[in-house]
């Protein structure tokens, strides 16, 4: 069977809302074969809640790929091995899509470049900032322009440690989109404009110790806040003891950039509130600079 690994991802990392993206070191892995008929298994995170027919999101963006690439589309025995949480904020759907376009060029034996793998992923995620992360690994800065999708990936160095704060209920990015403005302030927007700039250039420069000020943000995290219970709370804690926190794509994971050094003191400081507000997991993560890759045949 042919083996796909895709890595977790954090959109908008504050300021960069659906441009910026970070991959992380949690994984869905696909194994997958010809087959007669569909067969779809899924274990882990999504076992009772993914579609097992041909509405799989795997199975949809292995289609549209394999139209793409003008080869017939057969069916597939698939795996699923599935460790990231679904709606949560963590890319899910975007692993499925990118695992879909991996898994279409095994099938037909045909290349997709990177660019062509990130136009067809844009356009069924319908934004970059998962999907770029997911494919490059690392930290990318995307744009879009009607079907042209450009990416800049850099690599992160290995003293910044992600930690994922992941809440047990769920958060669909078309629910977290209907509680945004349509219009927002020009004062707004020229602040997300520097602090995305100011970030982005952070991580192009592996300049991490200015990320406190740069993750924030005033297009979509003050309007998301109230649904995440407990998410200010958190902000503050971080921003207490120096740790840049924000809210992971449209939530509701919290996603904490800590140095290799003050990771864990930030996981105790943050479990009392946490505590206050239901239950969560916590994911003391990497960097993940490495995109999707087939990792056995």
């Amino acid at each position: 069977m042919i083996t796909i690994k895709i890595p977790a991802t954090s959109a908008n990392v504050g300021p960069g809302f659906d441009c910026l993206g970070l991959a992380v070191s949690l994984y869905n892995t696909v194994e997958v074969e010809p087959s007669d008929t569909l067969k779809i298994e899924i274990e882990g995170e999504g076992a009772h809640s993914i579609p097992k027919n041909g509405t799989n999101l795997v199975f949809k963006a292995y289609r549209r790929t394999m139209q793409h690439l003008e080869a017939p589309t057969v069916n597939l025995h698939m795996i699923q091995h599935n460790q990231i949480p679904s709606t949560r904020g963590l890319g899910s759907s975007s692993t499925a899509i990118v695992a879909g376009i991996l898994i279409a060029s095994e099938i037909s034996g045909k290349a997709v470049p990177l660019e062509t793998a990130l136009c067809i992923a844009t356009e069924i995620e319908g934004h970059p900032d998962n999907v770029a992360p997911a494919l490059y690994g690392g930290f990318t800065v995307s744009m879009q322009k009607e079907k042209q999708v450009r990416t800049m990936s850099f690599k992160v160095p290995d003293t910044l440690v992600p930690v994922a704060l992941v809440p047990d209920f769920e958060l669909s990015t078309a629910k977290a989109r209907n509680v945004l403005p349509q219009h927002v302030p020009l004062r707004d927007a020229v602040f997300n404009t520097a602090h995305a700039s100011f970030l982005a250039a952070c991580f192009a420069k592996g300049e991490m110790e200015h990320l406190l000020f740069a993750v924030e943000d005033r297009l979509h995290q003050p309007y998301r806040a109230n649904l995440i219970p407990g998410f200010d709370e958190i902000v503050a804690c971080g921003r207490e003891v120096g740790i840049p926190v924000y809210l992971s794509g449209a939530g509701p994971t919290v996603m904490a950039l800590c140095k290799r050094h003050n990771a864990k003191q930030f996981i105790e400081q943050a479990k009392p509130v946490l505590a206050c507000h239901g239950n969560w997991k916590v994911y003391e993560l990497e960097v993940e600079n490495e995109g999707a890759c087939v990792v056995g045949k």
